[in-house]
């Protein structure tokens, strides 16, 4: 099964949280967390694509909007959302509401990391990453 991690982390000068979790996701998986530009695209096909961004006003970062508009759906199995926020994940839920009204197959319930702006991540939060990637591979039967 093949995995990629995706992410936008605004925080270059403080916290990069979202930046943090990927990189968390991305070692469970053997895999490099890749940040989300202007240009970023999915050139080939992945089974399980993690998009991530921190929260802004509730919504997710324009990088990551014009990402998702830009996959080519054929190329991916499934999205696996996923936000930093101080709040109620209302990010998350866009990112899965525009990937799967783009016919994209989003995971039934995507990762919050409840944590605000410029807290950092602390272990406790990096256990709850854990195991929520622990679980989505059980769902998904990855060893």
């Amino acid at each position: 099964m093949t995995v990629a991690v995706y992410y936008v982390s605004r925080g270059e000068k403080t916290s990069q949280n979202t930046k943090s979790a990927a990189e968390i996701v991305a070692k469970e998986f053997g895999v490099q967390a890749i940040a989300i530009d202007e240009t970023t695209n999915i050139d080939s096909k992945v089974d399980l694509l993690w998009v991530g961004s921190g929260t802004y006003n509730n919504t997710p970062d324009e990088k990551v909007t014009k990402f998702v508009d830009r996959i080519n759906t054929a190329f991916v199995g499934q999205l696996v959302p996923f936000a930093t926020a101080g709040g109620s994940g209302g990010c998350m839920k866009k990112i899965h509401k525009q990937a799967q009204s783009r016919g994209i197959q989003v995971v039934k319930k995507g990762m919050l990391i409840r944590m605000f702006r410029h807290t950092q991540m602390t272990d406790n939060r990096e256990v709850k990453i854990k195991k929520y990637v622990a679980k989505l591979k059980t769902a998904n039967g990855i060893n």
